[in-house]
């Protein structure tokens, strides 16, 4: 569907925000260590911070530059389920949104962020052959 091959490629070609959150993380990477085997309060407020932002951007985005809303994109993400496992796909967007959302990729990237090597949201691979995404 043309909504999730717009908002995929919003996702992997923006610079701006990926600079708006690696200053985020950069701000805030203190509090996290790679020998964290509790996490605390102070990081789950984080994430929950990091959580909102992100969110917020993809909704702006979505409403502002594309004219819609997140219930349009969630029900064409459905659909789009169904149907396909090419790289702009709901499948792929399932994938980075899980990434961005799920605390232990956030921890991680709080850690590498820390380290110096801030990187987040990392696209599936690809199949070079099918342009199908590795799905379980």
């Amino acid at each position: 569907a043309e909504i999730i091959s717009k908002l995929c490629t919003w996702y992997f070609d923006n610079e701006s925000m990926q600079n708006e959150l690696e200053a985020w993380a950069n701000r805030n990477c203190r509090g996290f260590d790679v020998a964290d085997e509790e996490y605390t309060l102070e990081q789950t407020a984080l994430f929950n911070e990091f959580k909102s932002l992100f969110e917020g951007m993809m909704e702006r985005y979505v409403e502002v530059e594309m004219g819609s809303d997140l219930a349009t994109v969630y029900e064409a993400v459905e659909r789009d389920l169904q149907s396909t496992t090419s790289f702009h796909s709901g499948h792929t967007l399932v994938l980075v949104i899980n990434a961005c959302t799920e605390f232990g990729a956030f921890h991680e990237m709080m850690t590498d962020a820390k380290e110096g090597f801030f990187c987040w949201g990392m696209p599936p691979l690809e199949d070079a052959e099918t342009g199908e995404i590795g799905v379980e």
